[in-house]
């Protein structure tokens, strides 16, 4: 009888390049209190992670805090001061990207 030998590899794959974020559309920088926009949406690329996999979660940050947004929504800039739209893109191997829109909306 022969001698069998295995061999057992254990090959593990690590992703450390965060994921990218392309938004469809531009923001403007300054908008006036009462304006209307919609919350664009935004195209997710990854380089292990499936694209319908990356995880996506919009913020706008404004004078009375922070509101989770949906790509699509209506948003009203209801009072005058510095808002932020933040766009974070997160992979399966929690790999974060952030994006960052910066608007001034004046009276």
């Amino acid at each position: 009888m022969g001698r069998k030998n295995t061999l057992n590899i254990r090959i593990v794959v690590k992703d450390t390049v965060p994921p990218e974020i392309t938004v469809k559309g531009n923001y403007e920088h300054s908008y006036r209190t009462g304006q209307e926009i919609t919350v664009l949406g935004a195209d997710l690329r990854d380089d292990v992670t499936a694209t319908d996999d990356i995880g996506l979660i919009i913020y706008i940050r404004g004078p009375r805090g922070f509101t989770k947004a949906e790509a699509g929504a209506k948003y009203i800039f209801d009072q005058a001061g510095e808002y932020e739209i933040i766009y974070f893109a997160t992979d399966d191997w929690n790999n974060v990207t952030r994006l960052t829109y910066e608007i001034t909306v004046g009276g």
